[in-house]
Order: C-alpha cells, then structure tokens, then sequence
C-alpha cells in the first residue's frame, strides 16, 4: 500500500500561482477547501491568501508559495496533483485527485471516496 502524504504543482501550475498573486496584489499561498456544490457534491475553493490558518496544513512549493488545506479536506485531497491547463479559449487549475471517483457531466463537482 501507498502511502499519500503530499500536494504537488506541476510547473505550469505553480507558474500561474505566481501570476495569481501577482495580480491580486498580496498574499503568498494558496488555499484548497471543499466546497458542497454542483450535482456531484464537492467543488474546489480556491483563494489567495497570506498566511495558512491554525487548522490548515501547509504544503511548501518552489518559489517561497505554499498550499493550505483546511484538516476537514486533508483526507480527500492528500496525493492530488495540481496542474494548469489550456482549453479551447480557456484556461483553469485542473486537479488529478487519486480520492475522486466520479464527477458530474459538466466538470464542476466530484465525489471522493471516504
């Protein structure tokens, strides 16, 4: 059995991050909740922000950026990958979460596995 115990950025994604705070003016890291949303039940919630709260584990990237994941959505993301990618006209963070095991039609929710 593997044990999953990080977060990653691919490059793309960590170059954005930085693109990210640059425009928002402030904050150094990113944080990753799980929001009840869409048909699939859980979204992404992304924000920036300056430092990581006391309940939220802290994941240090390249580049002094970090990622904050509040303890209540630590089991459901620890091993995800996050990358950033181009489609048609637009672009997004996309997320390889090895815990997803379904999403609705329109890419806007998930489940994960408990």
């Amino acid at each position: 059995m593997t044990t999953l115990t990080t977060i990653s950025m691919t490059p793309t994604a960590l170059a954005q991050l930085h693109r990210k705070i640059t425009e928002h003016g402030s904050g150094n890291g990113l944080r990753i909740a799980l929001k009840k949303r869409g048909c699939s039940g859980l979204a992404y919630d992304l924000s920036i922000v300056d430092e990581a709260g006391v309940d939220e584990t802290v994941f240090q990237q390249a580049g002094n950026v970090f990622i904050c994941i509040p303890a209540k959505d630590l089991p459901f993301v620890i091993g995800m990958t996050i990358d950033y990618v181009r489609e048609g006209l637009g672009s997004h963070f996309s997320f390889l979460n090895p815990h997803e095991v379904a999403s609705c039609g329109c890419g806007e929710s998930f489940t994960v596995s408990a």
